[in-house]
């Protein structure tokens, strides 16, 4: 996927670069199919044909019917759909951490909530988990579940809700329009999108170990590298998934050493690019000190990371904390 050799990409949890597979089959769909999937004459039925196929795929991916599985426009919007009603009982979180990448054992969250009240409803917030690990939600608990398309190859602009069947009768959508996706969320449909999020999940879903066991090299090559520096402490939990690795280099400021990096085209990141460059509040929640969340980077993998990248990164950030102390 990387054009330029020289260039080191090291914050997938914020995006991944776009397949040019994926890419490629987004723009056949595009000229392919160009009728609407509500529309009754032959081309539109074409087009509704695939986009069901699209669906039933992706279900398979998070062990769902497919009828459960709605198309979205990112996880941030799935995730607000599903929290809409502001009078459920609601139990929420993130099946990963995007910041430090520590997991959560959501099925037996949901097993223990359901004990107490089966009323209640279970929201995962998935998109960070998916195509990472193993994911089934049939049976499960769990009453909704969010993925998206950019963190795994993907367009953004394309994502995914599980909504179990339970809660349909009850959701209310907050649009106004047709029928699409059930009447859940009206409007046409982004059908080569649709299509575009299927080719990516059907590429990496058959291989999520080997991926692991890939990028844990990678984290484990990193940590080693990292135990060189005496300041730098590891605020990613043991058993994260190996594809996050936040730590704190505990001396320059974290968008100093973010600049330094990315004057020899290596880029990682400190916090969640949702936050714009604000402080860490997932580490600030751990207990962690002012001195380490100002000075937190995070580093994230995928498959196409190599310990080219690792060494890279190990280089600069030697000289940054050489040369950049007191800045």
């Amino acid at each position: 996927m990387r054009t330029d050799p020289s260039l080191h990409y090291l914050d997938n949890a914020a995006t991944t670069m776009v397949d040019p597979a994926v890419a490629e089959v987004i723009h056949d769909a595009m000229l392919r199919h160009w009728a609407n999937p509500s529309s009754l004459y032959p081309p539109g039925a074409e087009s509704e044909a695939a986009l069901n196929h699209a669906r039933a795929a992706l279900a398979r991916t998070i062990g769902c019917k497919s009828r459960e599985f709605y198309f979205t426009s990112c996880g941030s919007e799935g995730n607000n759909l599903a929290l809409l009603d502001r009078a459920t009982i609601l139990v929420a979180c993130m099946m990963v951490n995007n910041e430090t990448g520590a997991r959560c054992d959501v099925e037996k969250l949901a097993r223990e909530t359901k004990a107490l009240n089966s009323r209640t409803m279970v929201h995962v917030d998935g998109v960070q988990a998916w195509m990472r690990l193993p994911v089934r939600l049939e049976g499960s608990g769990i009453d909704s579940f969010t993925v998206s398309g950019h963190k795994i190859h993907a367009p953004k602009g394309v994502g995914g809700l599980y909504l179990s069947d339970r809660l349909v009768q009850s959701f209310q959508p907050p649009y106004l329009g047709g029928e699409q996706e059930r009447g859940l969320r009206p409007g046409t449909e982004n059908l080569p999108y649709a299509l575009g999020l299927e080719a990516a999940a059907r590429k990496l879903a058959p291989d999520l170990a080997g991926r692991a066991s890939h990028i844990r090299a990678l984290n484990q090559r990193l940590r080693a590298g990292l135990a060189a520096f005496p300041t730098v402490e590891i605020n990613s939990p043991a058993d994260a998934v190996p594809e996050i690795l936040n730590f704190s280099e505990n001396k320059v400021k974290s968008e100093t050493m973010l600049a330094w990096l990315a004057e020899a085209k290596i880029y990682v990141s400190s916090a969640s690019a949702c936050g714009r460059g604000e402080p860490s509040h997932t580490l600030e929640a751990m207990g962690r000190p002012a001195k380490a969340v100002d000075t937190a980077i995070r580093v994230s993998f995928c498959a196409g990371n190599t310990e080219e990248d690792v060494d890279a990164f190990l280089e600069r950030f030697e000289a940054g904390m050489k040369q950049l102390q007191g800045i």
